[in-house]
């Protein structure tokens, strides 16, 4: 099946500074940010997978999902009209195989 990789540990994804209630939003952030959204945009279906650390997702996906409240208000995106759309969420838990 045809399909983009995209490894989050091979990106620079910064931590949110939480500006939601900020005047003027979000500061731009240069990073890799924009590149992996984009990716994730021409995409149907996602599947996201990351090792678990205490019962939470590793840092870097953290990141990356965190800043997921920034592009809300990011006007070159349409995410809150894509999610009135349609929305999917499949849970996987794999044994590791040692």
């Amino acid at each position: 099946m045809p399909h983009t990789s995209i490894h989050l540990r091979e990106k620079n994804i910064r931590p949110i500074h939480d500006q939601r209630h900020d005047e003027g939003g979000f500061d731009a952030v240069a990073d890799d940010y924009d590149e992996v959204t984009e990716a994730e945009l021409a995409h149907d279906f996602l599947i996201f997978s990351t090792p678990i650390y205490w019962y939470g997702m590793s840092g870097q996906m953290k990141n990356y999902v965190d800043r997921w409240s920034q592009s809300l208000r990011d006007k070159r995106y349409s995410f809150k009209e894509r999610a009135v759309e349609e929305a999917k969420i499949f849970n996987a838990w794999l044994k590791d195989k040692q």
